[in-house]
């Protein structure tokens, strides 16, 4: 199953298109949607993240962390998308916060034209609970987010 999931998100290919070589689909989609239910995905990032960490010789949580976003052009049947009028770019935007070894601790996707303050707050909040975390660098979209 997870082999099924790993091949999805390499290749971007739909649901319906998974290789014979794997589970039927919507099996495979099944045990993906229990595995985001039970936040997974995330468990096993911040799992890892502090792995790595230690095996660098660093605390496992930050002291520093950097927010950013980038606006990527879109599939043209997304749901959620717009466009970012500083970038003119149709589509969507990653908001992603990482340390300095530029492992991701939180990301966010939101249409192109989503002002990045909302997802900023957003990371404030989550980022609270660590802490450690003496300084996160921000450019000037994140102005008003503390």
């Amino acid at each position: 199953m997870l082999n099924a999931i790993f091949y999805l998100n390499k290749t971007a290919c739909q649901w319906g298109y998974l290789p014979a070589d794997f589970a039927p689909w919507k099996s495979v989609y099944s045990y993906f949607r229990r595995l985001c239910a039970k936040n997974s995905f995330e468990k096993i990032n911040s799992y890892l993240n502090i792995n790595i960490r230690i095996k660098e010789g660093r605390d496992p949580k930050p002291s520093l962390l950097c927010i950013d976003s980038q606006s990527v052009d879109g599939d043209v049947n997304l749901d959620q998308k717009g466009i970012d009028g500083n970038k003119k770019v149709k589509g969507r935007k990653r908001h992603i916060v990482t340390d300095v070894l530029g492992l991701i601790f939180f990301c966010m996707i939101t249409a192109a034209n989503v002002s990045d303050i909302h997802p900023g707050r957003e990371f404030v909040s989550q980022l609270s609970e660590n802490k450690r975390l003496k300084k996160v660098l921000v450019d000037g979209a994140y102005q008003g987010i503390s």
